[in-house]
């Protein structure tokens, strides 16, 4: 992979769960092995963030160096240290106004809710305290939205982390530590994630009455207050679902199998699958970027392995 240049990283497993999970590059040219029962939340200036029971670390791959973060303080006696457990939702992205790496991670069952508010613990490491702190609950951001199985964690854009939840797109600023909540147009379907398009917030809808209307649309800032912008109509009927927006026209997507579109020149690209369907996916660029208190890697496999 050239330097500095974006792929795309899928995360697959083996079905026994014998083998360690393992990244491949679009082009299948490298492979990146990961320990056991790791888990993959984030990728950010080349450090990828990893998560396995009560541990979390940065880790760039590029220079096989890491780092654990300090284990989060607990908000009571039953609240689980288990990043694993499916009530743990955790995203790492760059604050570009502190120069810092933050990891965003909330709880949400019920025996650990906050007894004062009736709201979930969040809470908040920063690379540049090196310590975790709690998020006061802003109540007009809907618990039942961070709580949902059904939330799907976006890119951090510009210093904000975006979440989608149907019909509703949840922003939290990394640096001012504030939540806002953007509804999503009601005349419209969703067809992609939440994507990093070209440093903007953007979405891919479908007209619920031209069904063949798909363009793609961005969020602007004007004079303060956030509106959708439509960019550009794309051709993408016979796409399911768009996960990721690589650049140069590139958008990763599904519909029987996953195929790379560019929508400039408007053909299809297929590639083969790992052995099973990608767990996650997510851009990655290979930097030799370092944080304070990075070391040499003693147990994670660091070396890119060629296709055999």
């Amino acid at each position: 992979m050239a330097k500095h240049k974006p792929s795309l990283l899928m995360i697959s497993k083996d079905a026994t769960y014998k083998s360690p999970p393992r990244f491949a590059s679009i082009d299948f040219q490298y492979y990146l092995h990961l320990p056991l029962h790791f888990r993959v939340v984030g990728s950010c200036n080349g450090i990828i963030c990893l998560v396995a029971k009560q541990h979390c670390y940065l880790w760039n791959p590029s220079t096989a160096q890491s780092k654990e973060l300090p284990k989060y303080p607990r908000f009571n006696q039953k609240a689980t240290m288990d990043y694993n457990h499916d009530r743990v939702r955790v995203a790492f992205g760059f604050d570009s106004v502190s120069d810092e790496y933050k990891v965003f991670k909330f709880t949400s069952p019920e025996y650990i809710y906050n007894k004062t508010t009736g709201a979930p613990v969040l809470q908040l490491y920063s690379t540049g305290t090196d310590s975790w702190k709690v998020i006061n609950f802003p109540f007009k951001c809907p618990s039942g939205v961070l709580c949902h199985q059904d939330l799907i964690l976006g890119p951090v854009i510009n210093g904000v982390l975006h979440m989608g939840f149907k019909r509703q797109l949840v922003l939290f600023d990394l640096h001012n530590e504030v939540f806002t909540v953007i509804p999503i147009p009601s005349s419209k379907f969703i067809k992609s994630n939440v994507l990093d398009f070209e440093s903007s917030v953007a979405v891919i809808f479908q007209s619920k009455r031209k069904r063949s209307r798909i363009s793609l649309w961005t969020l602007a800032d004007v004079r303060g207050q956030l509106f959708w912008i439509k960019k550009f109509n794309i051709d993408l009927r016979s796409m399911y679902w768009i996960y990721s927006y690589l650049g140069g026209g590139l958008l990763y997507g599904e519909n029987v199998r996953d195929v790379l579109y560019d929508y400039i020149n408007k053909n299809f690209k297929s590639f083969p699958r790992l052995s099973k369907k990608p767990e996650a996916v997510f851009k990655h660029t290979e930097t030799l970027a370092s944080i304070e208190g990075f070391k040499p890697s003693a147990f994670l496999i660091s070396k890119f392995y060629p296709q055999v």
